[in-house]
């Protein structure tokens, strides 16, 4: 019913040309006991590449006139590639260890 977790990320910052890579990224998780770790493993590295994309390759750009978003639409819509992290890794908490009552 409950999950927890921590996520820290390795990041390199060329301030010259404004630039921020992901170098790693290592979330580990207290999720219970995991029935599929194929699965959590990679629900927990699409969230961190979903992370990736929202803070480096999202913006809402408004129209300052009525409020409007002017880029609602998928066609300029970026998404993170390999090359934007390229190492991320999920570990899980032994489910049995934390037991609650």
């Amino acid at each position: 019913m409950y999950a927890y977790d921590a996520v820290v990320a390795e990041v390199a910052v060329d301030a010259c040309r404004g630039m921020v890579r992901v170098r790693r990224v290592l979330g580990i998780f207290d999720a219970g006991r995991i029935i599929s770790p194929k699965l959590a493993e990679s629900q927990a590295i699409g969230a961190a590449d979903g992370g990736i994309g929202a803070a480096q390759l999202e913006h809402t750009v408004t129209d300052h006139r009525d409020g409007r978003i002017v880029n609602a639409n998928l066609a300029d819509y970026l998404v993170p590639v390999n090359g934007d992290a390229r190492d991320l890794k999920a570990t899980y908490l032994d489910g049995s260890a934390g037991q609650r009552r």
